[in-house]
């Protein structure tokens, strides 16, 4: 190499290029917290709560506004083309129905909670809330798809995958809280 030349080895080692050290390569994954600051108990029952007042406020917000303010013009005009207007009930039974389901998932949420199953070892309420969730946001994203809401049913899809990621985690830490071990398979 020419002595003008620049490496990246040499620049700042007065000795050049040829006294570098080597450096150890790269790592390739992310550094871990250890097991025993993740795996506690505490944090178990923390994650589980976060994840049953989520759906729970979720649930809540959009279900008391349906319940409260009745069924709005929006609603109406989006899905008044569609064969949901023409079926029995017409549209107000489809707007009541949702709001049945929300309010169905913000109640088990709510159970779940009061009978402790942040500190259980296994949620069976809590699993079985967010599995309906997924039935909520199917329906949901059906709507939007039906009235061509494509960029409403791109959410309802995030709720789906979320809802999916939270039943994995619940799953996974069935034997992880209020001290448990873990069970074996």
């Amino acid at each position: 190499p020419s002595p003008l030349s620049l490496d990246a080895r040499s620049v700042g080692n007065p000795r050049g290029p040829s006294s570098h050290r080597r450096l150890p390569p790269p790592s390739r994954t992310l550094p871990r917290a250890p097991p025993e600051i993740t795996n506690t108990p505490l944090l178990t029952a923390a994650k589980v709560v976060a994840i049953q007042l989520f759906f729970a406020v979720t649930f809540y917000l959009a279900a008391w506004l349906k319940w409260s303010q009745g069924m709005p013009e929006w609603f109406v005009k989006q899905f008044q083309p569609t064969w949901l207007a023409h079926a029995p009930g017409g549209l107000p039974a489809a707007f009541y129905f949702l709001a049945v389901l929300e309010t169905l998932g913000f109640l088990g949420c709510v159970a779940s909670m009061l009978r402790g199953e942040f500190l259980a070892k296994k949620k069976p309420l809590l699993r079985l809330t967010l599995t309906f969730s997924l039935f909520v946001f199917i329906v949901l994203a059906y709507g939007s798809r039906l009235t061509g809401k494509l960029d409403v049913a791109a959410y309802n899809l995030m709720y789906f995958v979320g809802t999916l990621i939270c039943l994995v985690e619940v799953a996974r830490d069935g034997g992880k809280a209020a001290g448990h071990a873990p069970e074996k398979r």
